[in-house]
């Protein structure tokens, strides 16, 4: 604040008293107003309230960009309500509680309602307004302007790790034009501890076949794979690679991973039997459902064949659906996928429950890729 307010002068408030920056300005109005017993409001626009103050900071011979007092008007329109002005003095947060926030919006990432647990536990005595605590946050989350060069952002931190870990291998070919809404890929490996290790993360604009070929031919690349024309020869080609039954995966798989065994979540199947098929069959859905599993599950090629033939002739409504299933039948009936080394795997749960912490670690949309990614590489350090 400027020198025309001295520390002896702090219930003084006077026309052309001038401040620094508007947060000073504010802040002085407000301690004023609280030893008036007013309430304020602050707005930008004018108001038809008879008391009411002016704040401006002129453009014209204003070098220094002070902020004028221009107008005291101390003309009440309404007896003040002294209770009210009470409260809003009971909810208004100290500089140690606006630090706090700050740091925990910032570097730790908490949630609205973590942050609420965290500074009703360390202040019991402190009213904290929902309102209040939501604004203070968004002072201090990225805004879109803030991610407009997150991308390049997330290339110099990838780089600055490699340079310090040569085990990293980094492929980058950015659109920024699709920077944002982006899948994040996650590649879960079993150890042979039978432990979940997080081998491979890729951000993508689509998931496409040709984008999942992107994907794949990657990992051969970081894997000691190299191109030779259009092919790749070398890297390390999974075993077992399960996925959700998307198609545009098992294109790529077919195509990238020669002599891979695509393997089909059997839980994602279960999803669309439901959306697609509940619909259609009513009340008879529940009944075709213990049916399918009974095919499913069979220990035989032949006895499969049998059920499942049984199950098109009954369901004619369905059969188009089932017909189109039944070209996949080596990925995901149990009589095929059983004569293979899957870990006793069946569904992607590890990969879910990775993309579920990852979340609640991310809190929210707007994080940037740097912040994605140090999530990500804590994950890594914590595996090792």
């Amino acid at each position: 604040m400027a020198s025309s307010t001295s520390s002896n002068e702090q219930q003084q408030l006077h026309i052309g008293q001038y401040f620094v920056t508007w947060n000073t300005a504010i802040e002085y109005v407000q301690k004023w107003c609280n030893i008036q017993d007013f309430q304020t409001r602050f707005n930008r626009s004018e108001r038809n309230a008879e008391a009411h103050i002016n704040l401006s900071r002129p453009e014209k011979d204003n070098i220094n960009q002070y902020v004028y007092v221009t107008t005291i008007s101390n003309d009440h329109c309404h007896e003040l309500n002294c209770q009210l002005v009470n409260y809003e003095n009971e909810v208004m947060m100290s500089e140690e509680m606006l630090k706090d926030i700050e740091f925990l919006t910032k570097h730790v990432h908490l949630s609205t309602t973590q942050q609420r647990i965290y500074l009703e536990e360390k202040y019991p005595e402190q009213k904290i307004r929902s309102d209040i605590l939501r604004s203070e946050i968004q002072k201090y989350r990225p805004s879109a302007k803030d991610l407009s060069n997150d991308a390049s952002k997330l290339y110099e931190y990838l780089i600055e790790l490699k340079e310090n870990d040569t085990r990293w291998q980094i492929f980058v070919d950015f659109d920024e034009a699709k920077v944002y809404n982006m899948a994040l890929s996650l590649f879960v490996a079993i150890d042979n501890y039978n432990c979940s290790r997080l081998v491979c993360q890729a951000l993508v604009d689509d998931e496409t076949a040709d984008t999942h070929i992107w994907i794949l031919e990657y990992t051969l690349l970081a894997t000691s794979g190299k191109r030779q024309n259009e092919n790749i020869n070398g890297g390390l080609i999974p075993l077992v690679f399960m996925t959700d039954s998307d198609p545009a995966v098992d294109a790529a798989c077919i195509k990238v991973y020669k002599g891979c065994y695509a393997m089909h979540c059997i839980y994602h199947i279960n999803q669309n039997l439901h959306k697609n098929l509940s619909g259609p069959l009513g009340e008879n859905y529940s009944q075709f459902l213990n049916e399918f599993y009974n095919a499913r599950n069979s220990l035989s090629q032949e006895k499969f064949e049998r059920l499942f033939y049984e199950l098109v002739e009954k369901y004619e409504q369905i059969s188009n659906y089932l017909n189109n299933l039944y070209k996949s039948k080596t990925y995901w009936v149990f009589c095929y996928t059983s004569t293979i080394f899957t870990a006793a795997t069946q569904i992607t749960s590890r990969v879910e429950g990775l993309n579920a912490v990852l979340k609640k670690e991310l809190i929210n949309s707007n994080t940037s890729l740097v912040q994605l990614n140090k999530t990500i590489n804590r994950r890594h350090q914590e595996e090792e």
